[in-house]
């Protein structure tokens, strides 16, 4: 059951109606607490509103299975880069593609990631992104 609050949540945080996509999370968190998904969907809203101190701590708060997958990696690459912390953003984004992270579109279309995109690093981590496809 506490999927569909996943789910609710998420098209909610895509319509951008932040307090109601909290609310979903929250109720799939007392569905099964265990479970990191509500936790990371959480994570998402915050990442979203721009509170980027709240997802990175979040994401870190997941269960190591959950914590430790490309796309967690990805979306707390995404908050480093938010918060301005360009160091942490490159090493976790380089994390999340050495474990398989490959959506080379979404690292360059990320707005999170302007600021990085001159960086040669950068470009590498998209170069080895869209190669291993």
């Amino acid at each position: 059951m506490f999927q569909a609050n996943y789910h609710l949540g998420r098209a909610l945080l895509l319509q951008r109606r932040f307090p109601e996509a909290i609310a979903a999370f929250e109720q799939g968190k007392r569905i099964s607490p265990t479970s990191g998904s509500s936790d990371f969907g959480l994570a998402q809203v915050y990442l979203a509103q721009g509170n980027y101190d709240q997802a990175i701590s979040t994401l870190q708060a997941l269960p190591e299975a959950d914590r430790d997958t490309p796309v967690s990696l990805f979306q707390l690459s995404c908050a480093y880069a938010g918060r301005g912390d360009k160091e942490k953003a490159l090493a976790e984004l380089q994390h999340a593609v050495s474990i398989g992270y490959r959506d080379s579109h979404a690292i360059q279309s990320s707005f999170y990631f302007a600021s990085l995109h001159s960086d040669p690093r950068f470009q590498k981590l998209i170069q080895q992104a869209s190669q291993s496809r």
